[in-house]
């Protein structure tokens, strides 16, 4: 049985401007010890599906339907005290700007001893810092930089930090929410090597969100791809990169510069649709080169192949 099964989930948002769509349908599975890559362009849902199964959606968000199932036990049916002990232990999120983890004011050392006091995995704040500096030379941080705050490290380290906290209760799953997205390109290859060592030596499951392809091939073992809120392709990494089957994914994969490879990149034409009032049909169709009548008036239904699913009138 996979750790985490994603079924049927449908949130919305309450805005101003009405209802508006972020997730439609969606359903995925991640199994022990295995990295489950989504990507997308923003606006896709990616970081919407990490902040509902860690429970942590804004409160204009509406969980309409469907499940999230993490070890056979549904997350969203938990009460919120129950939930609250969990986040840390057995699940945890790394996020994108990881000054949305870090308290500004409070020191990198202290950090890790309220997470360790507060789950009971120390009985003494000396007991909390000893472990925490053992955590961050893993993490390839000076263990001295326990006495710093923040702002004193560089974007790469305090994301490095943000990773030893995500990883310090050993929990079963982590969310990795775009964490190499403000960093610049020689930190990002440091991250991506930390987090395959990571993979090998905690061998924790992980959904890995990103819109970037290449670091999905990199780290992942399979991966989910997400347009307008649905998934329209997933399977493994290697098979989907090789011979994507959805039109989006080989526009995706296009777009990606490679080394050795083709000089123009293929920028996706026109725009992601409007979550407000998608399209009819395929939500894709606007943008596909391969539409047809039936795309624009058909919701594709998401299909098995062999190992592969697709969500498209072509399969």
């Amino acid at each position: 049985m996979s750790l985490l099964n994603v079924e049927s989930l449908r949130v919305s948002y309450r805005t101003r401007r009405g209802r508006l769509e972020a997730l439609s349908n969606v359903s995925l599975s991640v199994g022990e010890g295995e990295v489950m890559g989504v990507v997308g362009e923003s606006g896709s849902g990616k970081s919407t599906l990490g902040l509902t199964v860690i429970r942590l959606l804004p409160g204009n968000a509406v969980i309409e339907s469907g499940s999230v199932r993490f070890n056979g036990v549904d997350f969203l049916r938990l009460p919120e005290e129950e939930v609250r002990k969990m986040r840390g232990r057995v699940i945890s999120m790394v996020f994108q700007d990881p000054y949305a983890s870090l308290n500004p004011v409070m020191k990198i050392g202290e950090h890790f001893a309220e997470l360790f006091l507060e789950h009971g995995a120390a009985s003494s704040e000396e007991e909390a810092l000893r472990e925490a500096g053992e955590i961050l030379e893993r993490m390839g941080v000076p263990r001295e930089r326990l006495n710093d705050y923040p702002h004193q490290l560089s974007g790469g380290q305090r994301q490095r930090v943000a990773i030893g906290l995500a990883l310090a209760l050993k929990p079963r799953l982590v969310i990795a929410d775009e964490i190499t997205t403000a960093l610049d390109a020689l930190v990002e290859a440091q991250i991506v090597e930390l987090l395959k060592e990571v993979k090998a030596s905690y061998r924790t499951s992980m959904l890995f969100i990103t819109h970037n392809m290449g670091l999905v091939a990199e780290i992942a073992d399979r991966v989910t791809v997400m347009y307008a809120g649905e998934v329209v392709e997933s399977g493994r990494v290697d098979e989907v990169i090789r011979d994507p089957m959805h039109p989006y994914t080989k526009a995706l994969l296009s777009s990606v510069p490679r080394i050795g490879g083709p000089k123009d990149v293929k920028p996706i034409p026109g725009e992601p649709p409007d979550m407000h009032n998608p399209p009819p049909g395929c939500r894709f169709h606007p943008r596909c080169p391969f539409a047809t009548g039936n795309c624009r008036v058909e919701e594709p239904v998401l299909k098995g192949i062999g190992d592969r699913y697709v969500a498209c009138h072509l399969w």
